[in-house]
C-alpha cells in the first residue's frame, strides 16, 4: 500500500509556489491492522449519523418519559409535579402547588395500576389539550385522539378502553359531548367518561351519566385515576 504526501509552500498567503510529492511504503503489519479496524469504524460512523439523524424524536419524546421513571419503572412524583407547573405557567388551571403535589404522588402511588391503561381523547381542537395528552403517556396510559364523535364511536367499538375524556362543546353543538355520551349509552359500548371543559359552573352538578367533569389538570388526572381504581382496581 502507498501513501502519497503533499507538501505546499505558500509566502504572504498566496497560492502554493512549490509542491513537493513524496511517496513512501507503509508496513505490510500496519495495513492489515488497519484492515482489522474498518468494520468497527464503520460502525462508529453509522452510530454517530443516526444519532445526529433522530436527535430531536430522542430529545422531545424518549427522554421526558425515561426521565420519569425510577428504577423500578415506577412515576417519578416530582416529574408529574414538573410538568404540571408548566401546565400552569402555560395559564390552564391546574389548582395550588399543594393540590399538585397530592395528584404527583397520587400518581406514583398508584404507577402500576396506570400503566398500559387504555384512554380515547375526544376533541375537535386536540392541540389544546396536546400537554394533558402528553402527562398522560409519559404516566405509561395508551392514548388515542378522536375529533368527532361519529370517529370516537367507531374507535369504541374497535377497542375497549378503559377511561374516555371529551370536550363537551364540539363542531359547534354545545352539547355535542354529552349527545355522544348518550349514544355510546344506546349502542352499549360506553365507558367511564369524564368531561374536561374551558370553564366548569360547579352548581350545575355533574352530567347526567358523566363519571365527573373539571376545568382543572389536577381534577382531571384524580378523576382518571378514580375511574381506572373502579375499572381496573
Amino acid at each position: 500500500m502507498l501513501v502519497i504526501g503533499v507538501l505546499a509552500q505558500a509566502a504572504d498567503g498566496c497560492l502554493p509556489t512549490e509542491i513537493t510529492v513524496s511517496v513512501e511504503q507503509v508496513p505490510s503489519g500496519f495495513t492489515s491492522e488497519l484492515l482489522k479496524l474498518m468494520p468497527t469504524l464503520l460502525w462508529v460512523i453509522l452510530i454517530a449519523g443516526l444519532a445526529i439523524a433522530f436527535y430531536k424524536p430522542i430529545k422531545s419524546e424518549l427522554l421526558p418519559r425515561v426521565s420519569g421513571l425510577n428504577v423500578l419503572g415506577a412515576v417519578e412524583a416530582t416529574f408529574i409535579e414538573q410538568q404540571l407547573d408548566q401546565v400552569a405557567r402555560a395559564g390552564t388551571p391546574v389548582g395550588s402547588p399543594e393540590e399538585r403535589g397530592q395528584v404527583a404522588r397520587r400518581a406514583q402511588r398508584l404507577s402500576q395500576l396506570i400503566k398500559d391503561a387504555k384512554v380515547l381523547m375526544v376533541n375537535d381542537q386536540p392541540q389544546e389539550v396536546v400537554r394533558f395528552e402528553q402527562i398522560l403517556r409519559n404516566l405509561g396510559m395508551r392514548v388515542d385522539i378522536a375529533r368527532t364523535t361519529e370517529g370516537a364511536l367507531s374507535n369504541m367499538n374497535d377497542r375497549v378502553y378503559d377511561v374516555i375524556i371529551s370536550d363537551m362543546a364540539r363542531d359547534d353543538v354545545q352539547d355535542e359531548g354529552q349527545q355522544f355520551l348518550e349514544e355510546s349509552i344506546r349502542r352499549g359500548i360506553d365507558r367511564p367518561t369524564i368531561f374536561g371543559v374551558r370553564e366548569y359552573d360547579s352548581s350545575r352538578g355533574v352530567p347526567l351519566h358523566a363519571f365527573g367533569i373539571t376545568n382543572r389538570t389536577d381534577e382531571l388526572l384524580n378523576l382518571v385515576f378514580d375511574a381506572l381504581e373502579r375499572v381496573k382496581g
